[in-house]
């Protein structure tokens, strides 16, 4: 129901919004780390002080510490998820009490190859990771990176459905990670602020599981550019869900992977147009 945007001229629906205020009545996340496969996180952004984990850099086959964004990108996905709350500026993520740890596949131009990506999500999955969002995808894939996901049964790896306005169902424009056919996956393509699909994003009866809002999201951004940023994508849609798989497994820890889906897909809001 907010004008959003940087002009401010965006107007939404009251209540086509995920209701984390409702949430943060019972959760805030404290206590789950959701692992972030990206371009990284920019650590002096002051929303993200005390939010995230040390993270790792797989970028270029070469398993490293992490390295600090270059791109923008990964900070902007890290705030969606988990900005610091009530700290008197910005913003707040969706699970204010869970913590990031970047798992870098992307370089500072946001590229990346299938074989880094695979490598973080299996980094995740072999240090229990409950949560791993991906917001990247391509029309190619692996079976390295197939094997990294159905390896790890007990991590949720959350994925964007991709920003081409396309069938991801179709053999013409399939998209992964998103057309993996593994259980522990959930794909999430993109609303507006009206509850509408975006215009961008891309869609599928089968391999998309659910939308969240991708519009005029307003989240961390680097430091040297300002430190905030709206931005659309299917990116923005993801950790969306991710920071709400993380208010669920904080609720109640006792959740498995599979439980966590289900009673996230059973308990999303059901429109016509979606």
């Amino acid at each position: 129901g907010q004008l959003v945007s940087g002009t401010q001229t965006a107007s939404g629906t009251p209540g086509d919004d995920i209701g984390a205020m409702s949430a943060w009545t019972q959760t805030i996340g404290t206590g789950v780390t959701v692992g972030v496969v990206d371009t990284g996180l920019d650590p002096t952004v002051p929303d993200l002080q005390g939010q995230y984990v040390p993270g790792v850099s797989f970028v270029g086959g070469v398993q490293g510490p992490a390295t600090p964004d270059g791109d923008g990108h990964g900070t902007h996905v890290s705030g969606i998820i988990a900005a610091a709350q009530n700290n008197g500026i910005g913003v707040s993520g969706v699970a204010p009490g869970a913590k990031v740890m970047p798992l870098q596949a992307l370089d500072s131009t946001g590229s990346g190859s299938i074989d880094d990506v695979a490598a973080a999500f299996n980094y995740a999955g072999n240090n229990n990771i409950p949560i791993v969002n991906a917001s990247l995808g391509g029309p190619s894939t692996s079976q390295t990176l197939e094997d990294a996901v159905s390896a790890h049964p007990n991590t949720l790896y959350v994925v964007a459905a991709g920003n081409a306005g396309a069938n991801d169902d179709a053999p013409t424009s399939l998209f992964y990670p998103c057309d993996l056919p593994e259980a522990n996956l959930i794909c999430v393509g993109a609303t507006d602020q009206n509850d509408q699909p975006a215009s961008f994003s891309n869609y599928g009866a089968t391999s998309v599981d659910l939308f969240a809002p991708g519009v005029n999201i307003l989240s961390t951004w680097l430091t040297s550019q300002g430190g905030y940023a709206y931005a659309d994508g299917t990116s923005m849609a993801t950790p969306m869900v991710s920071g709400t798989l993380a208010l669920m497994a904080a609720r109640n820890p006792t959740l498995t992977s599979a439980q966590l889906k289900s009673e996230l897909l059973s308990s999303v809001h059901p429109v016509a147009q979606l």
